[in-house]
């Protein structure tokens, strides 16, 4: 059925429901036992998925709106055509919440390919975007375990996500800090713009694999995923300053290689640490490099006169 907008409260008994698109239900939805709620438009209240009950957004795929969702049984069933939310083959099944995301482990996540599609390395899928204020309006667990069937923080949901060879995890921190993403392993990329910016990369944690991998671009969280997920982080400077990429590739080295070599030529003991041998060679190796005056001041010309990398003020400036 297509919804018309009505008043009261729903009781979805069984066989699909669908919320037409552009269209809104201005009451609470209780999706019970054989019943599976869809569609692509706005849910004005809150809706709670029971056990034996479905939440499946779109028409194959989609992306459904609503106020407060309450997975606290029951299957909510994503397809997935490509990395980016929305209402065509080429895109993935999304709950756009605008209250609160409660997730326990009586429902389960079920992930089903459309279209054919390929997962790729780095891809993510931004299943639930919950739209608190980063990073405020988490995700809670209602009195149960936090999070699906089998799906703590940061596990691996498989290791061959659609036959693709590629492993995917589950967090409910992604993305900016509240969402619900499944995140294929691979890089995190970064591309920057002609703005002068101060990024920031984090791990967030206790060294567990429940862990996270943050990357801030001026104080604000614009990627966050497992730490078992991310294999590498790039960030590219856009068409503004790009005095790092510009001074590295004059001398055929990194810019992090860059950066190393420009502590040692003002005299400051840098102490980079990795665990990959590869990376302890070439940080070894940036200890021969020598730039040139006009290259060490140009990189720091960089840094800002307070010494922060954002406009935190240290006296009220709380991590994460």
């Amino acid at each position: 059925n297509t919804s018309t907008a009505g008043v009261g409260e729903v009781d979805l008994e069984g066989g699909r429901f669908n919320v037409g698109s552009g269209e809104t239900i201005t009451a609470d939805v209780d999706v019970e036992n054989g019943a599976t709620l869809g569609g692509t438009g706005t849910v004005d209240g809150d809706v709670t998925v029971e056990a034996g009950g479905s939440l499946s957004p779109g028409f194959s795929p989609g992306v459904l709106s609503s106020n407060n969702l309450n997975l606290t049984g029951g299957t909510y069933d994503v397809e997935v055509g490509g990395p980016t939310p929305g209402n065509t083959a080429n895109n993935h099944d999304q709950t756009v919440v605008t209250g609160t995301v409660t997730i326990n482990d009586n429902a389960s996540l079920a992930l089903i390919q459309f279209n054919s599609y390929v997962p790729q390395p780095g891809d993510q899928y931004i299943i639930i975007d919950n739209d608190g204020a980063n990073p405020g309006d988490a995700v809670v667990d209602g009195g149960g375990t936090l999070g699906f069937a089998g799906l703590s923080e940061g596990s691996l949901i498989t290791s061959d996500l659609f036959g693709s060879g590629e492993s995917a995890y589950i967090t409910y921190q992604g993305f900016d800090g509240n969402d619900v993403a499944v995140v294929v392993a691979g890089p995190i990329v970064v591309n920057g713009d002609a703005d002068p910016d101060n990024y920031l990369v984090r791990r967030i944690g206790n060294g567990s694999n429940a862990d996270l991998i943050q990357v801030l671009e001026n104080g604000i969280i614009i990627e966050s995923r497992p730490v078992l997920s991310v294999t590498d982080i790039t960030i590219n400077a856009g068409d503004g300053d790009d005095t790092l990429t510009r001074i590295a590739a004059a001398h055929g080295i990194s810019p992090a290689q860059a950066v190393l070599a420009w502590h040692v030529a003002r005299g400051i003991v840098p102490l980079p640490k990795s665990a990959d041998p590869a990376r302890q060679v070439a940080n070894l190796a940036a200890l021969e490099i020598t730039l040139t005056p006009d290259e060490v001041a140009a990189i720091t010309a960089l840094g800002r006169p307070d010494g922060r990398l954002f406009d935190g003020d240290p006296e009220t400036h709380e991590e994460d």
